[in-house]
């Protein structure tokens, strides 16, 4: 997505009047409203936090393979590194999901324990945050979610 998309994309998800946020005004919003929340969001949690894992081991991997060939003659080792910070900085995203679901603001965590809500998704969440974690770890030696420049210090 290009910058402005994005934008646009998150105001309607978590800006002010975004379906993602529950507000002061909750009691007026309906029950077709409430029922999408618990219906929708679980799904778009777990999706979204899959969609990130997956590209971070793509990242991981492509590195590694990478790896297999590069040398200093090539030059291929700089880019290695590169790569290999931006899956860092993928898993670390990842994991920000559980912030996201966690935050007071957005009370995503109601929709997840909800009764309209399919019970396995909490379950499904966690393990893949672990997953998330477990493949940082193995990347970088530490769960740090401080995002790091692929280009190198400014």
């Amino acid at each position: 997505l290009k910058e402005g998309e994005a934008k646009t994309m998150e105001s309607a998800l978590v800006g002010s009047k975004g379906w993602m946020v529950v507000g002061a005004d909750d009691d007026d919003m309906g029950d077709q409203y409430t029922l999408i929340r618990q219906r929708c969001l679980p799904v778009v949690i777990v999706w979204l936090h899959k969609v990130l894992l997956d590209t971070g081991r793509w990242y991981k991997k492509a590195a590694q393979r990478m790896k297999a060939v590069a040398s200093e003659a090539n030059g291929l080792w700089g880019r290695v590194e590169q790569i290999e910070i931006a899956a860092a900085n993928i898993f670390r995203k990842a994991l920000k999901v559980a912030d996201l679901v966690a935050s007071r603001e957005y009370r995503l965590y109601t929709v997840l324990q909800s009764e309209g809500s399919n019970d396995h998704h909490p379950q499904v969440l966690l393990k893949q945050l672990n997953e998330s974690a477990t493949e940082l770890l193995e990347l970088t030696g530490t769960l740090s979610l401080d995002m790091e420049n692929p280009n190198g210090p400014n």
